[in-house]
């Protein structure tokens, strides 16, 4: 990691990563506040590393790419922010925790993808990159969009409501239109991995 604000993202992501993972297995509750600040300050950091001429991910080769990834995702949890105010009952803040650490998981991702930035990976640790993302992009996303489903069948015609509404259509919005690809790039350079 090269620069500062790499290093900085690197750290960024690793804590969504580990907050959002202790949320999924319930080891560890972190609450809406200090997940949207972590994802705030990974997402702005990598993008002022492209500002700079800096791609944070190794196997991104365009700025534009890693721009509209992180400004969806920045929209996404921008809708989350009323769940800090207490707006929404305790059921609907806690399923909403849910799907954005199910959501966010995937920053272990990205902190592997910033590290290759300077480091090469062995063939051991691509294959398992490869595997996660395959992860992401299939399971992962079902076992989401599974919970935005149960979320939106408890929400009520309300406009506080609205924000609620727009992170699980926004959300089955990327991945379908961003995670099928995505699947089927991991698979073929997985293949390739193997028979490299």
């Amino acid at each position: 990691m090269n620069t500062l604000i790499l290093k900085l993202s690197f750290l960024g992501h690793i804590g969504i990563f580990l907050s959002s993972l202790g949320n999924v297995s319930r080891l560890k509750y972190t609450k809406n506040y200090y997940l949207i600040l972590l994802i705030y300050w990974a997402y702005i950091l990598d993008m002022l590393s492209c500002y700079n001429g800096v791609i944070p991910f190794y196997r991104c080769h365009n700025a534009s790419d890693i721009y509209k990834h992180h400004l969806a995702g920045i929209l996404l949890i921008t809708m989350a922010v009323p769940s800090l105010f207490g707006i929404y009952s305790n059921n609907i803040n806690s399923q909403l925790n849910e799907i954005i650490s199910i959501g966010f998981v995937s920053s272990l991702n990205e902190a592997i993808m910033i590290y290759g930035t300077s480091n090469k990976l062995c063939k051991f640790t691509t294959g398992i990159e490869l595997l996660f993302k395959m992860y992401l992009f299939s399971f992962n996303a079902i076992w989401n969009s599974s919970k935005k489903y149960k979320l939106l069948t408890q929400l009520e015609y309300k406009l506080s409501h609205i924000p609620l509404y727009l992170i699980c259509v926004g959300g089955w919005s990327l991945y379908m239109s961003m995670y099928p690809k995505l699947l089927v790039k991991s698979m073929e350079k997985f293949k390739k991995l193997i028979k490299a």
